[in-house]
Parts: C-alpha cells; sequence; structure tokens
C-alpha cells in the first residue's frame, strides 16, 4: 500500500464576481483591476495560490494564447448587463493580451458608454491541483 505523503484541502478561489461600468462600448479591463476589485490577490496570498490565481499570473505570448488557456481549464465568463443607457446590448467578452498578462476586453455591440455589467469568472473546482 502506498504511503501518504501529504493532504490537500480546498485551494483558493475558484470564482469571482465584480460589477464595472464601461468607459467605452469597446473597454478593457486590467489584470491588476481584476485582481484587486475581486480581491482575488488578497485571498490568494493566504496560502497556496488557486488555479483562477495562477493563471492571472501568467505571461501570455498572445491573445489566442490567453483565451487557450483559459478555455483548457475549462475556465468560463458570465456577463449580464444590470444598467447603462441603451437597451440590453449583446456584449463581447475576451482575453486580451495587455503588458504579456491577461485582461477582459468588453464589446458593447449596440450599447452605450456607460453600461454595467455584472461579471463572473470562474473555473472547475479540484481538490487536487
Amino acid at each position: 500500500m502506498g504511503a501518504v505523503t501529504g493532504t490537500y484541502g480546498l485551494v483558493g478561489p475558484q470564482r469571482v464576481s465584480f460589477k464595472i461600468t464601461l468607459g467605452s462600448t469597446s473597454d478593457t479591463q486590467t489584470n491588476a483591476d481584476i485582481l484587486t476589485t475581486s480581491g482575488l490577490a488578497t485571498k490568494a496570498s493566504g496560502g497556496a495560490p488557486s488555479s483562477l490565481a495562477k493563471f492571472f499570473g501568467t505571461i501570455f505570448a498572445s491573445n489566442t494564447a490567453a483565451d487557450d488557456a483559459f478555455r483548457a481549464l475549462g475556465g468560463e465568463i458570465s456577463v449580464r448587463q444590470t444598467g447603462g443607457t441603451a437597451a440590453p446590448a449583446a456584449i463581447l467578452v475576451g482575453w486580451q493580451n495587455v503588458n504579456a498578462v491577461p485582461c477582459l476586453q468588453y464589446v458593447a455591440a449596440g450599447g452605450a458608454s456607460n453600461e454595467v455589467l455584472e461579471v463572473i469568472i470562474s473555473l472547475p473546482h479540484s481538490i487536487i491541483q
């Protein structure tokens, strides 16, 4: 029988949620802003970083590389418009590679510059990481 060499518990948050008011119909939210606004940076500093914190700390070569890595992790982004001056708009969201770290770009097609969005970024949870 194999010997137990360590135990693993729940590792950090795998989901962050926040609200953002767009500054224009095409706006980017920086990596640092996501980490600070969501509290992920603080939560991850107390122990082993979560997969989500590791993703935000990874350097990517391109937008496609960030999208591919998030998809490979089983990541999901949910966006819901909760305010603004325009009728509900189709919100397009994608990872952008800004200064080599993943940032979110929001495009409110047919929207206004002050759309209020509720955003949830999540990864499947596993106790083995």
